[in-house]
């Protein structure tokens, strides 16, 4: 019924990831962008009235303002004629419920420490900004092929509630096995509701099983009444830490519960230690981190992007700055911008510069033109020629071709083809002939076909047409177009 659909005149649906309480999942596609979407379609019937039209609508911004990479990208949202839709990022990977699924006493210690540092991460973000999730359960985070977690549905819960009756006393969002002591009483869903799903989520992977199984009408008083079965008494290889962490998350007065913003270290310090390992030298270490950078590399020419980012990561986690690069750029592509940018801030830090021009062009992108102005001015000043070629554009762009032209000239002057070519096309269009035929002589000798063709035009102009004739050859010979 709604494969080949298309939503709000842009969206097509292709086929049915999943379904549940707040609607259905499908893969889609944004011809505007030409990029794989998810689309959530709302429950039938929640464009009811315009009123909860625009509930739906703030909510929605709300949720679209989270930039984090731990957190799905909601990139757009509008209205069918009998549905509601929420459009964001594709991921490819599993959800944790599918992933438990695989392991019924519990998923590796380690990996739970793992995941939930970087979800709390995530969640810690959110309530930043004031954002609780409501409904945290297995299903809402998402294991990347890559390896990284992501939080789902931030803000959806509070959609569907925006959509149906969010001041009934008796509502209780989320899910039951999930909801804090103090909803099931009536209160608001708040951060200190969050740590409480997170801990049960937690206690989840760790168990194999929630703490606390009642029905619909046992686990209101469950979860008011009794604390969760310790979770060492299910499994011992769980560290005192960790399971004590996991109560605490679940106390039955949210002022007992840890703040989000203590979370993350206080999962990294509750996770198990590994044993002591033989001490490298790092020479050795830089050799290891090399080699894997080489074998994502490899792997990326390939075209198996989903390997290579496994082996990116691994790299960049040692601290390998190109590997950082070369990560950001692949979630760039896959238009994980949030998270690429992080990567190229991390590889800048630790000194490489091609990272220095992506993060620019990433946030000239992003209309944030004075920060990549900045990042390439200190750039340019320490010797980066790219960064000097990368103002010229920028300042040509920007009308400012006197200040275009001093970089563009500083770059061509150590060499850079491209910035020879740009600074011809400056000059030229200005009638400056002479001076641009020199720069594209200067380039032409450097192999660039473009620099051929700009000088065959230019030679044309002025009634050259046997030395036009002549670069036309050599650019056509040099791969060139060869159209003059």
């Amino acid at each position: 019924m709604w494969s080949g659909r298309v939503l709000g005149g842009r969206y097509r649906l292709g086929h049915l990831l999943g379904r549940g309480g707040t609607g259905e999942v499908w893969q889609g596609f944004d011809p505007k962008l030409h990029r794989p979407v998810a689309v959530k379609l709302l429950p039938a019937g929640t464009v009811a009235d315009d009123a909860r039209a625009r509930r739906f609508e703030r909510e929605a911004r709300v949720a679209a303002d989270l930039h984090h990479p731990g957190i799905t990208a909601v990139h757009d949202f509008g209205r069918d004629d009998t549905h509601l839709f929420v459009v964001m990022e594709l991921l490819r990977g599993r959800d944790l419920a599918a992933v438990l699924a695989d392991h019924p006493g519990g998923l590796p210690v380690t990996q739970v420490a793992t995941v939930g540092a970087q979800a709390a991460e995530a969640l810690r973000a959110a309530h930043a900004q004031r954002v609780v999730h409501r409904a945290l359960k297995p299903a809402n985070l998402f294991l990347c092929d890559g390896g990284h977690v992501k939080i789902c549905d931030f803000g959806i819960a509070r959609i569907a509630d925006a959509l149906t009756q969010p001041t009934a006393a008796d509502t209780v969002s989320g899910t039951p096995a999930f909801t804090p002591p103090e909803q099931w009483d009536g209160a608001e869903a708040d951060a200190p509701g969050d740590v409480y799903a997170f801990g049960c989520l937690l206690y989840t992977l760790l168990a194999g099983q929630p703490p606390f199984t009642g029905g619909r009408t046992a686990l209101p008083r469950q979860h008011l009444t009794q604390p969760p079965p310790p979770l060492r008494a299910v499994r011992a290889d769980i560290p005192d830490a960790l399971a004590d962490l996991v109560t605490r998350m679940m106390a039955e007065n949210p002022a007992d519960r840890p703040a989000s913003t203590d979370l993350p270290a206080l999962l990294h310090q509750a996770a198990p230690q590994p044993p002591p390992a033989q001490q490298e030298s790092p020479h050795t270490e830089q050799r290891h981190a090399d080699a894997m950078f080489d074998t994502g590399f490899l792997l990326y020419e390939r075209g198996e992007t989903a390997e290579a980012e496994t082996w990116y990561r691994r790299a960049a986690e040692s601290g390998h700055a190109r590997a950082m690069n070369s990560l950001g750029a692949l979630l760039y592509e896959r238009d994980e911008v949030a998270e690429a940018e992080v990567w190229y801030r991390r590889a800048m830090a630790n000194g490489d510069t091609d990272a220095v021009h992506n993060l620019g062009l990433l946030l000239c992108e992003r209309d944030e033109v004075a920060e990549a102005e900045a990042l390439w001015r200190r750039a340019a000043e320490d010797g980066d020629i790219e960064a000097m070629h990368n103002l010229g554009l920028l300042f040509e762009d920007e009308g400012e071709t006197a200040e275009a032209e001093v970089w563009y000239w500083r770059a061509a002057a150590q060499d850079h083809v491209d910035a020879m070519v740009d600074l011809g096309l400056l000059l030229h269009g200005r009638g400056e002939a002479a001076g641009a035929e020199i720069w594209y002589r200067r380039a032409a000798g450097n192999g660039a076909a473009d620099a051929m063709e700009r000088l065959a035009a230019l030679c044309a102009e002025q009634g050259r047409n046997a030395e036009a004739a002549q670069w036309r050859r050599r650019a056509e010979g040099a791969g060139g177009s060869g159209t003059g």
